[in-house]
């Protein structure tokens, strides 16, 4: 079975360019709405994200798995992560201390579509795999790993900086909150994706 045609992901790379140019214009011009020590911070991370949706994009829109399904599947995918991405950026912009519990939903939200996401790719490579305890808590341990180096990132960027790294207002339990707002996340993310992700993708399945 041949690869995904490459024509049909221009649009994909299309966008990644896009966010990337972008990314470079907020390295110059601060995209947080108040002024921010190190301009770079932002635009590097509009840029790391546009890098990293290319490679994701190229490399897996190209496997033989993602040609089983209609192209809805390879959008539904990267639209999961480009919503993580924007959920984020909205916050830089001023939300996360514009509003208070914003930040909160973010570390909430963003795990809970990330379960969307590892478990769409999961069960798109083994549709007869089966939601079982083990397979749970090994994405779900995995996913709170990945929350626990967040945390420690922005914690050592922070450091550099001496300044909030999303320009919130320096909570000491901020971190507390964020992983336990991320745990929320990803439990319900689970439980929504057990219900509701075997007939997704045999809708989509050609």
């Amino acid at each position: 079975m041949a690869s995904t045609n490459p024509v049909k992901l221009i649009g994909y790379h299309l966008f990644n360019l896009f966010v990337i140019l972008i990314g470079v214009f907020f390295c110059f011009f601060p995209l947080a709405t108040i002024a921010y020590p190190d301009k770079w911070v932002g635009g590097a991370y509009v840029i790391g994200f546009g890098v990293f949706n290319f490679i994701f994009v190229y490399f897996f829109g190209r496997s033989r798995m993602v040609r089983s399904y209609n192209p809805s599947y390879l959008l539904i995918i990267d639209s999961i992560l480009v919503v993580g991405f924007i959920s984020a950026i909205i916050g830089f912009m001023g939300m996360f201390q514009a509003v208070e519990w914003y930040d909160t939903f973010t570390h909430l939200f963003v795990p809970m579509i990330g379960a969307f996401f590892v478990y769409m790719i999961y069960l798109g490579y083994k549709p007869k795999a089966k939601f079982t305890f083990g397979v749970i808590l090994v994405f779900s341990l995995a996913m709170i790993g990945l929350i626990f180096l967040w945390e420690f990132l922005e914690f050592f960027v922070e450091t550099y900086t001496h300044h909030p790294l999303w320009l919130t207002n320096g909570d000491p339990n901020d971190f507390r909150d964020d992983v336990l707002a991320g745990f929320i996340g990803i439990s319900l993310g689970t439980i929504i994706s057990a219900y509701t992700m075997k007939p997704l993708l045999a809708k989509l399945k050609k």
